[in-house]
């Protein structure tokens, strides 16, 4: 009777999940896009404007890349003001017809990463090459292919005649790949210090993935609501140094290596809350029977999906605080034993868990090993933002109106990397984060920050009508 009851349970809770309640569609602008996005996609791409840790900022690419965007969108630098802050970040502010009402930032930044793998590439890295459909090179995707689409979109509706209800600012940083400390740190602060706060903030994040979620074959729209914090540790163990024909029972080596042991044998607990069970509560109506079935009755099917979703690298970074032994430092000499090692360990926090968090874990792992441990930076995570409010409502509403997939799903995630979005915390709770580019990694594999990065001709097109829909839509959006 108790298994049966236990069965009947199940399938009623089963059969309760249904799809979200949907909204009705906003008028899209500008669907065909505009001319030549590709082609100014393609020209900044050419400009190598390269962030490195711990190298200066190149201020001559920043210069070209500026003077690039003054000649491309002469419409948007006559009508918008224009503020430089930190140098090289731009902060364009577009008046709107009630300037009272809370403004809303559109936000993607100019810098991009490294292409140490060049001779790798299908084409150079920042050749700009339109081939085959796309456009290839280093920031298509990550960032500069939705900071074309902003531009564009806001030139399309300038020309028009379109004044938005409230005023926009677009903020481009320039060193979001290493911390966006000075870009849009610094933007976030001068908005701080005049009062500015928004009704919501969109930075670069989610795609509309295909195939990325296990059991779920229509396309899911991820918006970040969310991102992990990040905390780097450098850990150092001592040793007597000397000749290696006399090697010691111990050695600092050794004494690292177990250490690190240690770290890899204790990871920190897994738990499916936030971001990540938001993420699945959207899309469990879309899954199997036999996977629904496990995402609808969670009070006793918890532990299986907790081992199931750690199993996989992708998917156990979003369930816990994450370890990465990322750097490695002794010996100078083959025959010399060092006195010293040294091994920087990355963690990646997930909301809910502090860089103190991790630093207390690392000492209570490590007592008595005798290393030091030097904390070198610590970010602590952000989010997640509410979705049972107009604001995330308002841009499911311009992404699913302007996809040309109807059986697109538009969910929350969690964003297991940095974004320039978490320096804007201070400023409003609705941080958001989504770029309206489709993203493929079964067919094309890893293109952010990977070779041959690149972007479909016809995803400019796509996002430029995203962008304009959601700025003419504003009209219909009630923070409040």
């Amino acid at each position: 009777a108790v298994l049966g009851l236990l069965m009947a349970v199940i399938l009623v809770r089963t059969l309760r999940v249904g799809p979200p309640p949907q909204t009705d569609p906003l008028a899209v602008s500008l669907s065909d896009g505009v001319s030549d996005s590709g082609e100014r996609l393609a020209a900044l791409i050419r400009v190598p404007t390269v962030s490195i840790e711990g190298l200066e900022t190149d201020s001559l690419a920043f210069a070209e890349l500026h003077e690039q965007m003054a000649s491309l969108w002469p419409t948007v630098h006559a009508r918008l003001s224009l503020e430089r802050i930190g140098h090289h970040s731009l902060l364009y502010r577009w008046e709107g017809r009630d300037p009272q009402r809370s403004p809303v930032i559109l936000m993607a930044h100019q810098d991009v990463v490294p292409a140490d793998t060049s001779d790798s590439w299908t084409a150079p890295p920042f050749s700009g090459l339109r081939a085959d459909g796309f456009i290839w090179g280093r920031g298509a995707l990550d960032d500069k292919g939705s900071l074309v689409a902003i531009l564009d979109a806001v030139t399309g509706l300038l020309e028009t005649g379109f004044q938005p209800s409230r005023t926009v600012y677009l903020a481009f940083g320039h060193d979001e790949e290493i911390g966006g400390v000075a870009g849009a740190g610094e933007i976030a602060a001068v908005l701080r210090a005049r009062g500015i706060r928004p009704a919501f903030v969109l930075d670069e994040g989610g795609f509309a993935t295909y195939g990325a979620i296990p059991g779920v074959d229509r396309p899911v729209a991820v918006v970040g609501i969310a991102e992990k914090g990040s905390a780097s540790f450098r850990l150092t163990a001592y040793g007597d140094g000397g000749h290696s024909s006399v090697p010691p029972k111990e050695m600092a080596i050794t004494m690292l290596a177990e250490g690190l042991s240690r770290l890899h044998a204790a990871p920190f607990p897994a738990r499916l809350d936030g971001a990540t069970a938001a993420l699945f509560q959207s899309v469990t109506h879309a899954m199997p029977v036999h996977l629904r079935a496990l995402f609808a009755n969670r009070w006793l099917t918890d532990p299986l999906l907790l081992r199931v979703l750690a199993s996989r690298p992708t998917t156990n970074a979003t369930i816990r605080t994450s370890t990465a032994f990322t750097m490695l430092s002794a010996g100078t000499k083959p025959n010399v034993l060092p006195d010293r090692a040294q091994a920087v360990v990355n963690f990646r926090l997930l909301p809910g868990d502090s860089v103190e968090d991790v630093a207390a874990h690392i000492a209570r792992v490590l007592d008595g090993s005798g290393m030091d441990i030097e904390r070198l930076s610590g970010s602590e995570a952000v989010g997640p933002a509410p979705t049972d409010n107009s604001a995330f409502r308002f841009l499911a509403r311009a992404i699913r109106s302007t996809h040309p997939d109807s059986g697109l799903i538009v969910a929350p995630y969690m964003a297991t990397g940095g974004t320039d979005a978490k320096h804007f915390a201070g400023l409003t709770d609705h941080l958001y984060r989504y770029i309206p580019f489709d993203l493929h990694t079964a067919r094309d594999g890893i293109l952010l920050h990977g070779v041959d990065e690149r972007v479909a001709e016809d995803q400019m097109i796509q996002a430029v009508r995203f962008y304009a829909t959601l700025l003419t839509g504003l009209d219909q959006f009630d923070a409040e």
